[in-house]
């Protein structure tokens, strides 16, 4: 018998002495890596997740919720005490989402889903219904002239069903809290560019201004904005700055005054065309949504390698039509000198009824077929003394070279990878615009903690 409570005493120390190790060598890697400089995040991710998985033994979920928080201090005196270990490593490199989480305001249906119900009205010169499909992508691409490398990530996607896009590739955010305390910011998802659109023309300013106001009402009445005054929440709008920015109440201006509302100048805005001169306004550019939305990294990486591998016909081309209405438009311009130029430029001409530059297939294959691809600004005005055939050729093929590859490069960053999925090693333009307004309201608060202005 004594042998035996000697055998168990000895065993209960052995389990003390290797837990007591693990501990300790656990601590010493942590206060070893804090201790040196550049990219350590990766080894304290490493050890952090390994000491996670050890002690807790839990789900590797990163949308917390309220309760999953409490179950760490609610439960019993073990669990306690592994936080109280923990602690020592660091709770915030135990989580791999600290720092990241973003709380979604549950919004009534009248400021995004309802607006889609009625889609025949949202745009005054096409029907926008049918782009609505896949999650805001559209219908999918018909590749008639066999240039993609697959049409499962190519759609016919419209430029104006950003904010729908946005919203889902959010519903897929590997960091979505229910519980807005620990969210680090936190987002509206309202359609501010595609219910504009539907009353853009022939409307006066308060039809304009009704959902806007509605909603800055709203959102500054919750909880959630009163710790920073609402300057943690962003919203996506997916129409240029110019259709907001409408500073009287006289009928005849343009747009609403969504931007110039004083809950919008403290909220971060992401928008397709940011005015650099709203300096009161915190709105930032972020890419238009493009035809080309991958499932997985090598979608990215073969279309990439096809780019790079493609022989270039021409040396310029380009997309557009004459505008008449526009004084000193430079597009005439390009347009007559792209003609003249022979098989130099391929033009694609966008008249109505032409059709073809709403089609994804006639405009990669001009666009992947020319060294460069011309678009300028509709107001841009030029003195018309410069030939773009001797300039352009005047470029060396190693510039040239690297120029494009410049460009291949920068093609995860500005597309939106579709929202079922998630992209592994890559950062999309939805990756993107969310760590820069991580950034920014994390520099606002510390800011606010300091006592500084937080003017934007």
């Amino acid at each position: 018998m004594k042998n035996s409570i000697n055998l168990n005493c000895n065993k209960k120390s052995w389990f003390g002495f290797v837990f007591g190790f693990i501990l300790w060598f656990l601590l010493l890697c942590f206060l070893s890596s804090a201790s040196f400089s550049g990219n350590n995040n990766n080894r304290l991710t490493f050890i952090a997740n390994y000491a996670n998985s050890f002690i807790f033994q839990d789900s590797t979920s990163h949308s917390i919720s309220e309760n999953e928080e409490n179950r760490v201090t609610d439960s019993k005196h073990g669990v306690k005490q592994v936080e109280n270990t923990t602690q020592l490593v660091s709770k915030h490199v135990l989580d791999s989402c600290a720092g990241q989480y973003i709380y979604v305001h549950d919004l009534p249906r009248r400021f995004n889903t309802d607006i889609l119900k009625n889609c025949s009205s949202l745009c005054k010169w096409f029907d926008i219904c049918k782009y609505i499909s896949n999650l805001g992508l559209s219908p999918h691409a018909a590749d008639f002239h066999g240039i993609f490398q697959n049409n499962i990530s190519w759609f016919e996607t419209n430029q104006f069903l950003l904010e729908v896009i946005f919203h889902n590739r959010m519903n897929n955010y590997k960091c979505l809290t229910n519980n807005s305390s620990l969210a680090s910011i936190i987002y509206v998802p309202f359609y501010a560019g595609l219910d504009i659109g539907r009353y853009l023309w022939g409307f006066n300013t308060s039809i304009r201004d009704s959902a806007s106001i509605e909603l800055a009402k709203w959102v500054s009445e919750k909880p959630e904005w009163k710790f920073m005054g609402g300057r943690d929440h962003f919203f996506v709008a997916g129409r240029v700055s110019w259709d907001f920015l409408r500073q009287t109440d006289n009928d005849s201006h343009w747009g609403n005054k969504l931007m110039s509302l004083p809950e919008s100048k403290n909220m971060t805005i992401l928008i397709i065309e940011s005015n650099p001169l709203a300096k009161t306004n915190p709105n930032f550019a972020i890419p238009y949504p493009t035809y080309f939305h991958p499932s997985s990294d090598n979608e990215v990486f073969q279309w990439q390698n096809k780019l790079r591998k493609m022989k270039k016909q021409y040396l310029f081309s380009f997309t557009g039509a004459p505008r008449p209405n526009i004084e000193h438009s430079i597009w005439i311009q390009i347009i007559n000198q792209c003609l003249d130029s022979g098989n130099k430029c391929k033009f694609l001409n966008c008249i109505p009824g032409e059709n073809k530059c709403d089609n994804p297939t006639y405009v990669i294959e001009i666009f992947q077929t020319s060294k460069f691809c011309l678009q300028p600004s509709e107001d841009e005005v030029k003195d018309g003394r410069v030939n773009i055939e001797k300039t352009l050729s005047r470029i060396s093929e190693e510039e040239v070279t690297a120029m494009r590859e410049e460009v291949v490069r920068l093609i995860p960053r500005i597309i939106y990878a579709n929202p079922i999925s998630r992209l592994e090693t890559l950062e999309d333009a939805f990756d993107i615009a969310i760590g820069g307004v991580l950034d920014r309201v994390q520099k606002i608060r510390q800011e606010m903690e300091g006592g500084k202005s937080t003017e934007s």
